[in-house]
């Protein structure tokens, strides 16, 4: 899955030109509320609600840490982990070194409740399966919600697609008061991916297939966002 995850943020971050992934899938912004200003977007089904623009972000994977310096949050990020995973795109490489690394891998339970937390920002949902990380619900209870990469939520991997990215830099947008620097890399990613798409029209499709080797064993990677991205290169 750790493979699957860095695979997909590479494409993604390709095709929308922005070097980052948020990948795929069903997140909504949904207007603040006035008596309390709280912000709250649908992901992954949940809502995740804030009574204010996050202010100390923990990001669990490299490709979340670039697209939160992306919008403009980087001085937000009190804590990143797995950095191990994927090194950071070369223009973003000072800024991305110059946020707080609680792991290279998975961090402790208690390094993540010690940043201190108001939105964690996750590439998928496996890690918090209550032995890597504290379950979902279990940081439900204690106040900290969870922005998850909705590509990666519950069975979406066999269903997202690449324009499903919209969604989530928009979502972000919202929780961390950047909706400019979003409507931005929105607009930078449509036109890459019409870029794309136009120079590829009518070419004959190349036959490939798509492949990972993670711990020891190899997978073949289709459905979903693997096959929107090769239908649309």
């Amino acid at each position: 899955m750790k493979s699957s995850i860095r695979t997909a943020a590479l494409l993604c971050s390709a095709v929308t030109a922005t070097a980052v992934l948020t990948a795929c899938g069903n997140s909504t912004a949904d207007s603040a509320t006035s008596s309390s200003e709280k912000i709250s977007v649908t992901n992954c089904d949940r809502e995740v609600t804030l009574p204010k623009t996050a202010e100390r972000i923990v990001s669990l994977y490299p490709s979340m840490t670039e697209l939160l310096i992306q919008l403009g949050a980087a001085d937000r990020i009190v804590g990143q982990s797995n950095t191990d995973l994927s090194p950071p795109s070369p223009e973003l490489a000072d800024q991305f070194a110059a946020v707080p690394v609680l792991s290279t891998g998975v961090p402790a339970k208690e390094a993540l409740l010690d940043a201190r937390p108001d939105l964690i920002v996750s590439d998928g949902e496996y890690w918090f399966d209550g032995d890597r990380l504290q379950s979902m619900d279990e940081l439900r209870d204690l106040g900290i919600p969870i922005f998850v990469n909705s590509g990666y939520c519950h069975k979406a991997v066999t269903e997202g697609r690449i324009d499903d990215v919209w969604s989530d830099i928009d979502g972000l947008g919202a929780l961390t008061g950047t909706s400019d620097e979003a409507a931005t890399l929105l607009a930078d990613g449509k036109k890459s991916l019409a870029e794309t798409e136009a120079s590829v029209a009518g070419k004959e499709p190349v036959p490939t297939v798509m492949v990972q080797v993670s711990e020891g064993q190899s997978y073949a990677l289709a459905r979903g966002l693997y096959s929107s991205v090769l239908e649309a290169a």
